[in-house]
């Protein structure tokens, strides 16, 4: 029987970015800090380099209203018991910058990316 792989080996081979080990690292903080009560908060992730401002925001509309530019974050809703996987911050990072240097505005409260969708 084969060992399962390690769902982390691509986060230490530095196959993904600075900016989403970091962000990684960031949301999986809150959890550390709070368990599953962060579950539906959520946090802005700056696209420049993943940091965040730490601080989390009852929606998505009071997380943007609180950045110095809307599109220099990725805002992200915590998902229940911390399950959201490196390779899913990567690409939402990445689909977030791609429509900001399109043009579009994801500040609204109806809109949403849903990374396991894409």
């Amino acid at each position: 029987m084969k060992a399962p792989a390690d769902p982390l080996a691509s986060f230490r081979s530095g196959k993904y970015p600075d900016r989403t080990k970091r962000a990684y690292d960031e949301i999986n903080q809150h959890y550390a800090d709070f368990g599953s009560q962060v579950a539906g908060w959520w946090i802005a992730v700056r696209l420049s380099d993943g940091g965040s401002d730490g601080k989390l925001y009852r929606d998505k509309v009071t997380a943007t209203r609180f950045q110095l530019h809307e599109r220099q974050c990725a805002y992200i809703c915590l998902p229940p018991f911390g399950e959201m996987a490196i390779g899913e911050i990567h690409q939402y990072l990445t689909v977030n910058e791609r429509l900001y240097d399109q043009g579009a505005r994801l500040s609204d409260a109806g809109t949403h990316i849903v990374p396991r969708s894409m």
